[in-house]
């Protein structure tokens, strides 16, 4: 709770620095001045503005501290600070006036938002992902990021240009280009309250891993698809030419930019290797959070895609740096980049409750009518169809239907699709009615899908109150190379080339792994290994508490750590 009313007192230097960036078109406040002549470091009418930002966001907080201790699960936490910030966003249009102009200066930079806050919401995403099941589950969230995430775009995309070429719209009129453009930004999920509610009731966790590593892998591949549509409306491409040209950039992006995740990922786990012990916490913390933003603005700098590389550089550096760690270096850079991830979602949900208030009398209401049921359908062709074919090639591990069910009530929107959404072309003047639909969509589904997470999972009789045992992470890993070829040849390369040079002696046990197979028979397992290259029992043991830990997940907006000792049993139990 002190952790997280202490980031709020933050809140007002990210959020106003735009506004104090810019230069007014208004000429200077004579009320800057007092009446002895003295001029205040603050203007006063900034110093009120940044008061209601302030108390929005101590009040978002304290709801969100309400809500998770007495479990309220029907109204999410990012749902609550989006209501947090309309309010706002009402109080200021209030108060407003031609001598304030505090419309114009809570405008929120985009640039500001891309630079400071994506790359360490995006980062600790792949940094918290539990390897094992992630490695275990690879093909399956694969296909579902990357194939299903086209399939929900194209479906959206050209619905949307139907419905306008059928004028059904009568104020905005979408071209093919600008139809897919909003298409693949919309796509991008962010199941922020469904996973919060996760973690609370410890749902299963190859159910969870499977949500939060599609969404994760989904953020990224929306923006390259983002990337390559948005060249139709800028520069005005067409023709077929032109369409295997953005085809190509799509690849582009993603090959590059993973490239460059993977270089930094390893560059920084060498460093960590080599002075983590010669370091105090703040600063290994300090080092991996540079890190974040040194792989978001190198793929930037390179003209890619600077999520897509910070997703990547996460799962490195999750993959490589934690083993060089101690148990309190590991918790202590957990909690930091959960606490900075966390408050700049929770900011991010507040701007977009911002946003809706104060566009919400030129809302295109018939556009959002028709986007909700088109983001619903579109996510239901993504799960359900792939879904099918990955049980007909995999018959061991099957996504049962009522999981399927889940997955597809998982898809909500939030961050990332407020994010691109900033940057829509204005070319025909779409921005500002995509920007509103965007944050409508996102308020709609998170209390929508968001706060109904725990009748459907008690509906769907999904197994919860699951302790994620180090045997559950053992069988997954086994699980995983026993049916890949692929993954056998990547896990000996990891083992044989990348631990020896990423990863302190001591510390190399199996990659994918919290024990993999060179851990000693420890107390409550049943399977005893033998290898030359063994960890002693304290570092085994060290080892399991860790993976006990599970998925952390950045939580709506205040800040939700998933706290293994909760030992909830079923979903009326809670």
């Amino acid at each position: 709770m002190t952790i997280s009313l202490a980031a709020s007192s933050l809140a007002f230097l990210l959020l106003s620095s735009s506004m104090m960036d810019e230069t007014p078109d208004h000429p200077p406040d004579t009320t800057d001045l007092e009446s002895d002549g003295v001029e205040h470091d603050i203007p006063e009418n900034t110093a009120l503005l940044l008061l209601f930002i302030l108390t929005g966001l101590l009040v978002a907080n304290l709801l969100e501290i309400v809500i998770h201790r007495y479990h309220i699960y029907s109204i999410p936490g990012s749902g609550a600070v989006m209501v947090v910030g309309i309010l706002t966003g009402v109080a200021v249009q209030c108060f407003d006036g031609p001598e304030r102009n505090w419309k114009d200066d809570l405008v929120f930079d985009e640039h500001l938002f891309a630079l400071i806050f994506l790359p360490v919401i995006i980062f600790q995403s792949g940094y918290s992902l539990s390897m094992s099941h992630f490695f275990n589950r690879l093909g399956k969230i694969l296909t579902y990021s990357f194939l299903g995430t086209f399939i929900t775009t194209m479906f959206i995309g050209f619905s949307i240009f139907a419905i306008s070429e059928a004028n059904l719209l009568s104020r905005n009129q979408f071209s093919l280009a600008e139809s897919l453009a909003f298409a693949s930004l919309i796509s991008a999920i962010d199941p922020v309250a469904t996973l919060c509610t996760f973690g609370c009731l410890r749902v299963e966790p190859k159910l969870s891993i499977t949500i939060m590593g599609e969404s994760v892998i989904n953020d990224a591949v929306s923006l390259a698809l983002y990337r390559a549509f948005e060249g139709f409306v800028v520069h005005g491409y067409a023709g077929t030419e032109a369409l295997f040209k953005q085809v190509g950039l799509f690849f582009y992006l993603v090959t590059v930019s993973t490239l460059i995740g993977i270089f930094v990922g390893c560059i920084s786990a060498f460093q960590i290797k080599l002075v983590s012990q010669k370091m105090g916490m703040n600063v290994q913390a300090i080092i991996i959070i540079l890190w974040s933003y040194f792989a978001y603005a190198a793929a930037e700098a390179c003209r890619v895609s600077g999520i897509i590389s910070s997703v990547v550089c996460g799962i490195i550096m999750n993959h490589f740096c934690k083993k060089n760690l101690s148990k309190d270096q590991k918790a202590y850079v957990n909690k930091v980049l959960l606490l900075l991830a966390s408050f700049f979602d929770m900011c991010i949900f507040y701007m977009a409750g911002i946003s809706i208030a104060f566009f919400l009398s030129s809302m295109d209401y018939e556009l959002l009518l028709f986007m909700v049921p088109l983001c619903l359908i579109g996510r239901a062709l993504n799960i359900f169809p792939l879904s099918f074919l990955l049980n007909y090639f995999d018959k061991e591990d099957r996504v049962t239907l009522k999981e399927q069910t889940v997955m597809w009530h998982a898809g909500l929107r939030g961050a990332i699709a407020f994010s691109i959404a900033l940057h829509f072309p204005d070319n025909n003047g779409l921005r500002d009615p995509v920007i509103d639909c965007t944050s409508m969509i996102i308020l709609l589904s998170v209390f929508l899908l968001g706060g109904t997470t725990k009748p459907l999972l008690t509906a769907m009789d999904i197994p919860i109150g699951v302790t994620d045992t180090h045997e559950n992470h053992l069988n997954a890993v086994r699980t995983a190379t026993r049916n890949s070829k692929f993954k056998r040849s990547l896990q000996s390369f990891d083992r044989t080339v990348m631990r020896k040079l990423l990863i302190k002696k001591k510390m190399r046990h199996d990659s994918f792994s919290p024990l993999a197979e060179e851990v000693p028979h420890l107390p409550g397992s049943s399977n005893q290994f033998n290898s030359p290259d063994a960890v002693d029992v304290e570092d085994a043991e060290e080892i399991i508490e860790n993976a006990d830990l599970g998925v952390g997940v950045v939580g709506g907006g205040g800040g939700v750590t998933l706290l293994p000792g909760e030992n909830n049993n079923s979903a009326n139990s809670v």
